[in-house]
């Protein structure tokens, strides 16, 4: 299974609120939230580190919103950041996202 949650807790804002985002998890936290679960955690990483910026200054600005302008530039920017990202995983973004699989229960 995937799992694709928001990141970077000092992010959360208007913004999360309005869509609908109730929390934001750091890599620890959702290190520690998984297992908890019953699940184990394969390979968490960061995603999308473009996007980091902006959502903290229409947080901070008090925009209701994302407008269409604001995405026809993260996208354009993301199709040459996209094969970058894969490569270099950076440490922070928007989103963490893991793999998880059910733990193997011992046998006895």
């Amino acid at each position: 299974m995937t799992l694709h949650v928001r990141a970077h807790p000092r992010l959360y804002g208007r913004l999360d609120l309005r869509y609908n985002h109730f929390r934001r998890y750091d890599r620890e936290g959702l290190v520690r939230l998984v297992p908890a679960a019953g699940l184990q955690m394969l390979e968490p990483r960061s995603f999308g580190p473009l996007g980091v910026p902006g959502w903290w200054i229409k947080n901070r600005t008090g925009a209701p919103g994302l407008d269409e302008r604001s995405l026809r530039v993260y996208e354009a920017l993301l199709r040459l950041w996209r094969p970058m990202e894969e490569r270099l995983r950076p440490p922070v973004g928007l989103s963490l996202v893991a793999q998880a699989a059910p733990r193997a229960r011992s046998a006895g």
